[in-house]
């Protein structure tokens, strides 16, 4: 599982894929962008880890260039984009309170779901949410990983790098297993060109919400 790889320091190469066209009617509608390729891009100088001061971070499983192989799982504003559980690890994002879903549909085939909420929008997050419950099982597990890191914790972080040129961004981690993980990453703002290099912030193990606690939360 990915997450051994996403430690506090971590350097990656990847480009984020692009937002799926927002929806007009909250419905859900299969995810359809591949993932972009991740690669292990060694530590950074700023946000150090004192586990890596000890212990190599080749016991960790990587080696520097290293794939960091998972899959992607689209975010379509005012709509839920949802796949087939894939037997890789599942990325998504970016995360500003949208609730991610886990569910068995009664073939017994396993779904993962992105509600695509809009902050600036409550009419589309009615609509995505009403969509969404309409037709939700009753074994739906869920996680919000936005509120797994609060502004001040993100603050702390951030003013480990000397310089202010990075970004915080918040991702979902979904594992083949069935757990869920909030990810912060700062993005290392370049001098010209597409955003490409980050640095993982943390990664957190979110306890996640039955289908009753999401029905509230969808409500």
């Amino acid at each position: 599982m990915i997450e051994r790889y996403l430690k506090p320091g971590i350097r990656v190469n990847w480009r984020k894929p692009y937002d799926a066209p927002d929806s007009t009617t909250g419905d859900l509608a299969l995810s359809r962008n591949p993932p972009n390729a991740m690669t292990y891009d060694g530590l950074d100088g700023e946000l150090v880890n004192a586990q890596f001061m000890t212990v190599n971070v080749s016991t960790t499983g990587l080696t520097m260039r290293q794939p960091i192989a998972h899959s992607w799982l689209d975010y379509m504003p005012g709509g839920t984009a949802y796949m087939p559980a894939p037997a890789q690890d599942t990325l998504t994002g970016w995360m500003s309170g949208c609730p991610l879903a886990r569910w068995t549909s009664s073939t017994g085939q396993v779904f993962i779901g992105h509600i695509g909420t809009i902050d600036t929008n409550p009419i589309a997050n009615a609509r995505v949410k009403s969509q969404f419950l309409a037709t939700m099982e009753a074994n739906t597990t869920a996680f919000n990983p936005f509120a797994a890191w609060p502004t001040a914790e993100i603050a702390v972080v951030q003013s480990k790098f000397k310089k202010s040129s990075v970004n915080p961004y918040i991702m979902g981690l979904i594992t083949a297993s069935g757990e869920f993980y909030a990810i912060l990453i700062f993005g290392i703002m370049p001098r010209s060109g597409a955003m490409n290099e980050w640095c993982i912030g943390g990664c957190k193990q979110v306890a996640p919400m039955d289908s009753a606690q999401l029905r509230v939360l969808l409500s």
